[in-house]
Parts: structure tokens; sequence; C-alpha cells
């Protein structure tokens, strides 16, 4: 049986309690709705004492109406939709029979074309799969200021867009896939702002001129953007993924880069600069973070 809390506040599982997971199931949790969690590291569940966090995706899935994935790349995405898939209806974890399943909601990047690979699965089974990256890091997400870059068939796009909205501002991009293209172009523009930025501060560097005068030049001209405001956001993401041992090649300049230029190419697309960036600035980030 459907719950009645399906339309209006779901009951919802996050799947992934990582760098964003754990303050977007904190943010939910806050605004009232009834939320569990899970993440494959038993250390990470640990830690997450605020939550109602379970042992198992089985567990989330019988006790989810809506399940959000925010886990770090395709493949565990795959893993954790094939347990979702195999957990047999009505099921016998303790929380068995309290929602029943109706949305998967990924906000991984993994790319357009994944997305559709991993969203048949769940089709199959009568599941609604919508595609919500989001973008503005952990802080953000604690306070509902995300950017959720939305796919999927209007009609699932706006049943879950009032309580979506929670998390930050919701915009529909297009079908299936077009959340996950909308998101890479995000970060195109993003580490390569970043990356010139890094440049810009380190040639300033070389001559006795106040940091804090240059930023004032650059956010106050034609400069002006969210990485010259924020100049520091990516060491401290950085620092903060070396703090959980994250691996080099699940950190979004290493891993969202490597997508987007597979993307273009897929598609015919000439992107030189992306290749560059791509090719120096995740290492140099890693390294400028640890120093």
């Amino acid at each position: 049986m459907i719950s009645d809390h399906v339309d209006v506040r779901p009951f919802v599982g996050v799947i992934g309690l990582g760098n964003l997971g754990l303050p977007v199931a904190r943010r939910l949790q806050t605004c009232g709705f009834r939320t569990v969690g899970y993440d494959a590291r038993s250390g990470v569940r640990g830690s997450a004492l605020d939550l109602d966090v379970v042992e198992s995706v089985q567990e989330v899935v019988e006790s989810s109406d809506v399940v959000l994935i925010l886990v770090g790349n395709a493949g565990q995405c795959a893993d954790v939709i094939a347990q979702i898939v195999a957990t047999p209806p009505g099921g016998n974890s303790p929380k068995a029979g309290v929602a029943h399943l109706r949305t998967v909601v990924l906000m991984s990047t993994v790319g357009p074309d994944a997305v559709a690979r991993l969203a048949d699965p769940l089709l199959d089974r009568g599941i609604e799969v919508l595609d919500v990256p989001v973008s503005g890091g952990a802080d953000a997400a604690r306070e509902g200021r995300l950017a959720l870059m939305t796919g999927g068939p209007t009609a699932s796009v706006e049943r879950v867009r009032p309580w979506l909205a929670t998390l930050g501002t919701v915009t529909p991009v297009g079908l299936l896939g077009a959340g996950q293209l909308v998101k890479l172009a995000n970060q195109i523009v993003f580490f390569g702002t970043q990356a010139v930025l890094q440049e810009a501060l380190d040639l300033v560097g070389t001559a006795s001129i106040e940091r804090a005068a240059l930023m004032e030049v650059l956010s106050g001209g034609t400069a002006d953007c969210w990485s010259v405001r924020n100049p520091d956001f990516l060491l401290e993401t950085a620092r903060a993924y070396d703090k959980a041992d994250l691996a080099p090649q699940l950190r979004p300049w290493h891993k969202d880069l490597a997508q987007a230029r597979q993307v273009a190419q897929d598609r015919s697309v000439d992107v030189p600069v992306v290749q560059a960036v791509s090719e120096v600035f995740g290492d140099r980030l890693d390294a400028r973070a640890r120093a």
C-alpha cells in the first residue's frame, strides 16, 4: 500500500552519506521529512548519529517512498540499483510496509549516457527515475541553497518539485539525461574559472600586492563571479576529501572533467580548453590543498 505521504511529504531514503549526501539527509530531516540513510562504509554509518541510519539498501527501499542516490560514480550507482531491484515486494525487514518505493532520484554525476542504462532496470520495475545532479556544495545543501538540474518527465518533475525545493532551486532542463548534461556544463565553467583564478593569484603573488586588494578589484569588475567571491571553496573541499580519504578519481575535478571530455568526444564537440584544464587542474588542486 502506498503511504499517504507520497505526494506531499514522502518518506525519503538517502543512499550515500558522504560530503554531499549527509547534509542533504540532514536538511530533509530538519525540514520535517522522515528520513533514513545508508552508506556502504560502516564508519560513515556510525558517524551519522543524528540520523536514522539503516544497515542495508533493502531497509532503505522498504521504508521509503523516494530514494535519493548520492554515491561516487556510475559503478556504485549500478550496484545500489541492483540491490534496489533485488529487494522483494513486501520485504522482510523490520521496516517493511512503512512505505512503497515509487521514485528514485539520481543525484550523482554519472553522465547522460549512463543515466539511461541505470534507469532501465528501475523503469522495468515500475519505479520512476529522475535525473537531478546538484551544484553548490555541502554548505548549500545544509542551508537549502543547492542548484538542482532536473531531468525527467514533466509530470514526475512537477510532482516531486514542492518537496525537492527544500534542498534549493529546482530547474527542469529536459528529459532524463538532460540534468547530467547541464551538470557537466556547470562543471566545465566552474573548474575552468577556478583553474585560471588560481593562476591569476599565483601571478599577483609574485609582487607585493595584497590578496584582498586583488579580490576587491576582481569582484567589482568584469571578472566578478561566484568563484571570485569564494576563492577557497575548492581548497576547503579538497581538504575535506583528504580527511575522508576519498580517492582522487572520485573527486569531481577529476571525475566530472573526464566525463565532460568523453561526452564531448562522443558528440564530436571540440573542447581543447576542457582537455587542458582536466589534464592539470585536479592534480594541482589536490597538491595545493596539502601544502
